[in-house]
């Protein structure tokens, strides 16, 4: 009989776990903590899923499809007044939200814009810097020396983004 009682009692021990008896008043003992399974270890995949595009701080409101909207219909109407000023500005409207998602998702690893940023800079700083000077009246820039500055511009920048893309994409030059 004495036998049987502790053998009740070992078996209610074990199911309140390893501790024993706990102290009257005493506060309830915390739940294990959940299991968390290890992120994947392998290559991440080459084509991304809509799950993963970086969400902008503005996420539930469309704001960058809007502005792109916007900038389309702005430019249609230039061309159909046949006003170059209002067709730039409508294509202006259409770049600035544009190069914003691209930014967003090339840093986020989501997908891969290096060659069309480094693109931008270039023109940004070649072209542009050529009606800069031009309109300053220090120097007239030939075109070949306007291609050099493009080039010397581009190389280093499409090398430096593929760089930061692949190390926010696990190792990824792309994605699709």
């Amino acid at each position: 009989m004495a036998q049987s009682r502790n053998s009740k009692r070992r078996s209610a021990r074990k199911r309140q776990g390893s501790g024993g008896r706990r102290a009257p008043g005493a506060p309830p003992r915390p739940a294990p903590a959940p299991r968390v399974t290890p992120p994947p270890t392998g290559t991440p995949s080459i084509k991304a899923s809509r799950d993963e595009a970086p969400k902008p701080i503005w996420a539930p409101l469309p704001v960058t499809e809007l502005l792109i909207l916007v900038g389309i219909v702005t430019a249609v109407v230039g061309v159909v007044r046949a006003t170059p000023a209002v067709v730039l500005a409508g294509l202006v409207i259409v770049m600035v939200p544009s190069l914003e998602l691209a930014l967003r998702e090339h840093f986020a690893g989501y997908r891969s814009h290096s060659a069309m940023l480094a693109g931008v800079l270039a023109l940004i700083v070649g072209p542009g810097g050529a009606v800069a000077l031009r309109a300053l009246d220090v120097v007239a820039l030939p075109v070949w020396a306007l291609a050099a500055i493009v080039l010397l511009v581009f190389a280093p920048a499409f090398t430096l983004l593929r760089r930061a893309f692949r190390r926010r994409s696990g190792g990824l030059s792309f994605r699709v």
